[in-house]
């Protein structure tokens, strides 16, 4: 059993990035009596206005994000576009939580689906995209698909809905040769998610699932409760749980 990281008051929290998610983490810390020390590359980071420190810099920059471990007690991070390397660096410095692994698997779409799959879950019918002729056998097979770019897609963008055989050319020239799968379009009801922490010693705490609602791709509105019936939350939450478990 790996450790716990146990904090105590005016311990310094490091958060790299300084978005919106990092700002919330800033204020939480407060309120928990701890610092933060916050690395960006923005001169306007939303976080660096709540922060006790800030270093700002490339997130790529050896010099500060060694001034940036040694400023830090724990290290966590805010969004998923980071270089991992990097995070791995810092990991091998300060404790980093979540693992800097963990992060490379969930920038990758191929990689989070056979993460699902080797977990015994069936994710969306799919398949990798190399090449045109890829996207003609995914069409063919499916009827219907959306194409994705593997890495740094979001609010709908790098996404393709196709039809017919003559939409291909122009996805094709739209991915300029980024890594991509597609998946079969799935009709569905609702969206849930389940946010959930996993403690170094294996607990495991879960909020409610959320129930989203999307306009143009774009998350819009979160429901709590998400308002499904129990043996689908149920069953959610043993999908997120048994994730959560292989990751480690």
């Amino acid at each position: 059993m790996v450790a716990p990281v146990t904090l105590k008051p005016l311990d310094r929290v490091g958060i790299i990035g300084g978005g919106q998610l990092g700002r919330m983490l800033c204020a939480a810390a407060a309120r928990l009596g701890l610092e933060t020390v916050v690395l960006a590359p923005e001169a306007e980071a939303p976080a660096a206005q709540l922060a006790s420190r800030f270093i700002r810099a490339p997130y790529e920059d050896e010099q500060a994000l060694s001034a940036f471990a040694q400023a830090a007690d724990v290290i966590t991070f805010e969004f998923e576009n980071l270089p991992a390397d990097s995070l791995r660096r810092l990991a091998a410095r300060k404790p980093l939580l979540p693992d800097p692994e963990v992060l490379a698997i969930t920038q990758d779409r191929l990689s989070e689906k056979l993460l699902v799959e080797s977990t015994g879950f069936l994710p969306a019918p799919w398949r990798r995209i190399d090449s045109p002729d890829d996207i003609e056998k995914a069409l063919a097979e499916f009827g219907e698909i959306i194409v994705k770019t593997r890495r740094f897609g979001y609010d709908g963008k790098g996404q393709w809905r196709l039809r017919r055989r003559s939409e291909i050319a122009a996805v094709w020239t739209a991915l300029a040769g980024r890594p991509a799968i597609a998946e079969r379009l799935v009709p569905f009801e609702a969206e849930i998610s389940v946010v959930l922490t996993r403690a170094r010693d294996g607990m495991i705490r879960s909020y409610p699932p959320s129930r989203n609602l999307h306009r143009g791709g774009i998350l819009r509105r979160t429901e709590v409760p998400c308002g499904l019936p129990d043996e689908l939350v149920t069953h959610a939450r043993t999908i997120a749980t048994a994730l959560a478990e292989r990751l480690h």
